[in-house]
């Protein structure tokens, strides 16, 4: 079975898991992004303000792969 996913960020997607809640004073809120497929982390401490700035990565392991152009 082969299922395609469009997303437009990484907490789109199924394999994404947000960490615990981290504050360095109470006020600020952030949390890791993690990769469950890949194991990786996706970024550090996001804030509210910065989750539409945080880029799927190039090594994301769901991305569709366009296939090389031949020149013959």
């Amino acid at each position: 079975m082969k299922i395609e996913l469009e997303i437009s960020s990484c907490s789109d997607c199924p394999f994404w898991k947000r960490g615990n809640r981290q504050s360095t004073d109470g006020f600020d809120e952030g949390y890791d992004w993690t990769c469950t497929k890949a194991n990786k982390m996706i970024a550090g401490f996001v804030e509210w303000h910065e989750v539409n700035k945080v880029e799927i990565p190039k090594w994301c392991p769901i991305k569709v792969k366009k296939p090389k152009s031949t020149n013959t």
